[in-house]
Order: structure tokens, then sequence, then C-alpha cells
């Protein structure tokens, strides 16, 4: 009887710090930001798309374009379209003037921030930053 006692309380054991990690990780902010090229003849505009991958609604509250570390080349919260509400599994965009990847200070541009109300913060950085000071 008491080889079932201890095998039980160590399945339960096991059990519980397993729920522990899943609801951890199900309680997080997740967002995929996807930049992207809007074609719409005869211009082309850039483009940031977000997509709220938590269980959860998300508002995405800035987008800001980083110089430097905290030299901050453009947020775009002074548009009506912030706060974004971000239902679980929905996506958003915003489009960017077609003279955007165009201004003189793109070429110094490092990365991309996206800020939610909850005070989480995610970066974008890579190819397609390289891609957008090219252009």
């Amino acid at each position: 009887m008491e080889y079932l006692t201890f095998g039980l309380s160590i399945t339960g054991a096991v059990l519980g710090i397993i729920n522990y990690f899943y609801s951890w990780n199900r309680d997080k902010v997740r967002l995929i930001i996807k930049p992207k090229w809007y074609y719409a003849y005869p211009t082309e505009h850039f483009s940031v798309e977000v997509i709220n991958i938590s269980t959860f609604d998300i508002y995405v509250s800035e987008i800001s374009f980083y110089v430097g570390q905290n030299q901050k080349l453009m947020d775009m919260t002074n548009l009506h379209i912030f706060p974004i509400q971000l239902k679980p599994r929905e996506n958003r965009s915003v489009v960017f003037d077609s003279e955007f990847h165009k201004m003189p200070e793109v070429s110094r541009l490092k990365y991309i921030q996206i800020f939610t109300s909850c005070n989480e913060k995610f970066k974008l950085k890579g190819k397609i930053i390289k891609k957008l000071k090219n252009q």
C-alpha cells in the first residue's frame, strides 16, 4: 500500500510541475512581427504586420523606429489608430507612406520596436532593416 501512495504522490508532483510551466508559458504576451513590402501601383510602401499568438487580447500602443540605443527616429503614436486591439490569432498591418523609406534618416535605422499597453517590448532587427536602408 505504501508503494501505491508513494507512486501517486510522485505522479502528482510531476503533474504539478508540468502544469506550472504550461500555465506560465500560456500567460505570456506573444506577438509575431512581420515587416512587409506593400505594392500599390505605381509605388511601394513599407508595412509592419503584428499578429497576436497569445490566448488573450493585447493592445499595441506604439510602433517606433530607432537609429540608436535610445534615439527614436519616429514613433507612430500620433496616428489615430493607436492603441490597436488584437484578439487572439488576429493580425493588423500598419502601412507607411511611400516616401518613408526614402528619408535620409532611414539609412541609420537600427531596429523597429513594438510596445504593448502592458509594457512589453518586441524588437525587430535583421535583413528587412538592411533592405529598408538600401532602398
